[in-house]
């Protein structure tokens, strides 16, 4: 099967062997891969919605995949039980939701070896409350994929946190790598940013004004990140 660069590379990092439950499967493309690529041997591929999962079940079964893919309608993980998955998978959602599923899925996450999740939005929400409940962020992966930026954090039990506002925002794995792709995303945002905050001194609103100092944190903040690639 072909799949995309993200689950491509979300499939990169799944330990071996490891039984996998990946979240909000919608069609099933990253379940029926990890199967064929023989990355793993069993998956509980689960969506909150009957009609994803309904696709995901017509595409297993056109691989043949029904006794290694086990499909559940779960809100989250409300339908994985304790121990049944090595790893769980959620991606292709907002990071809001994907730390709103992980607290609501607090007791099975216990019995979980690793967690492998992609937030399309508030990154650092995802990075910060994995701190804060018991995570540590052994790795992560940016990538470019039809014009649009995406990261997949991998985590697992223990203790950790960061110590700066840029490793939180742009990931201290990628920032201490020297992460390519985040480079050109952080010079790209700085120029857009730096652009705006000159525009904004013709104005003098309460609004403009706000708004300037969100752009002095968010500059100085880049500017931060950018000093990892001058390092040593």
């Amino acid at each position: 099967m072909d799949i995309s660069k993200r689950l491509q590379t979300i499939a990169d990092m799944v330990t071996r062997n490891a039984a996998v439950c990946d979240v909000g499967t919608d069609h099933g493309y990253l379940a029926i891969y990890l199967i064929e690529q023989q990355i793993c041997e069993k998956v509980i591929a689960m969506d909150v919605a009957e009609g994803p999962l309904g696709k995901a079940r017509t595409n297993i079964a056109r691989y043949r995949l029904e006794d290694k893919i086990e499909t559940r309608l779960s809100d989250g993980l409300d339908e994985l039980h304790p121990s049944e998955a090595d790893t769980v998978i959620m991606a292709g959602m907002g990071g809001i939701l994907i730390t709103s599923l992980l607290e609501k899925g607090k007791a099975v996450l216990d019995t979980v070896q690793e967690l492998i999740v992609s937030p399309h939005t508030d990154v650092e929400l995802v990075r910060r409350y994995l701190h804060q409940n018991g995570f540590a962020i052994a790795e992560e992966r940016m990538l470019v994929e039809d014009g649009k930026y995406y990261i997949i954090i991998k985590a697992y039990h223990g203790r950790q946190s960061y110590d700066t506002l840029a490793e939180y925002r742009y990931g201290s794995c990628l920032l201490t790598k020297k992460n390519p792709i985040l480079k050109k995303y952080l010079e790209k945002e700085l120029k857009k940013a730096e652009i705006l905050y000159g525009n904004l001194k013709n104005f003098s609103t309460s609004h403009s004004e706000k708004r300037r100092l969100e752009l002095e944190e968010e500059i100085q903040c880049m500017k931060e990140g950018l000093g990892y690639y001058e390092m040593q």
